[in-house]
């Protein structure tokens, strides 16, 4: 499946935007649009009022017929064929952060691109509840909001999240939300924070100012010993050679 995505971030206001051919939309200061392939767009340029943007493509594999329906992030973010609205959630600084890291290309920028376009595309479907009254009728329900807050709970606070403080915010008890992360991740919430904590680790060991003993602190282990067993464990190798092998 070709899922071409044109996620803009306006910075100067610009007359108007064509989605498709037969509606006008007026574009403004952190303007964002989206859409799916063989979705018909096109822009009226204005030579006394240019745009300025930026705008990335990509390609989701699977042609979405044969996979398990999915409830996830990336899954919802598939299903919207077009979206148009003002960006809520801070896209436009996660652009200019992913341009400068495509451009500079310094050690491990491979990993921290990889991080930010997981938070573009998450931070994309927000919108989409954020504005969920505005939107096509085929976009948020309920259920779709519960598996956002999991994956911005595991995202952003991999370090303290508890089972507790995670059934709070979805409004279920501690076995409930355990039940819902083995039927959708296929793993208990322990092992969940753990691929949380392990893909943040990876990121770090991108990060040449980063010592693995800062690691293991920011990650919430109680020893370096602990995280270097984690970490090993998981990846297979030690986190002074995965740094090695990225660097």
């Amino acid at each position: 499946m070709w899922a071409t995505s044109c996620m803009n971030a306006f910075t100067d206001p610009y007359p108007c935007i064509r989605i498709p051919i037969t509606a006008m939309r007026s574009i403004i200061f952190h303007t964002l649009y989206i859409t799916g392939p063989h979705v018909k767009h096109s822009m009226i340029p204005d030579d006394k009022d240019p745009l300025s943007e930026y705008c990335i493509y990509l390609k989701l594999s699977g042609n979405g017929k044969t996979e398990k329906k999915t409830v996830s992030p990336l899954g919802i973010f598939r299903e919207m064929s077009i979206w148009y609205g003002q960006d809520k959630c801070g896209i436009y600084a996660l652009m200019k952060t992913l341009f400068s890291e495509l451009e500079e290309q310094s050690m491990g920028y491979r990993t921290v691109v990889e991080s930010i376009i997981k938070q573009i595309i998450i931070s994309c479907v927000r919108n989409y509840s954020v504005n969920e009254e505005k939107t096509d009728p085929r976009g948020i329900q309920p259920v779709d909001k519960q598996y956002l807050i999991i994956e911005e709970a595991f995202l952003y606070e991999y370090a303290s999240l508890t089972l507790s403080s995670l059934a709070s915010r979805l409004n279920l008890s501690t076995r409930q939300t355990q039940r819902l992360l083995t039927e959708h991740y296929g793993m208990n919430f322990q092992s969940k924070k753990t691929e949380a904590k392990m893909s943040a680790a990876a990121l770090m060991l991108g990060l040449p100012d980063k010592t693995i003993t800062g690691i293991a602190d920011e990650l919430g282990y109680s020893s370096v010993e602990h995280f270097s067993s984690a970490f090993k464990k998981f990846y297979g190798m030690s986190a002074s050679m995965y740094r090695e092998e990225i660097s």
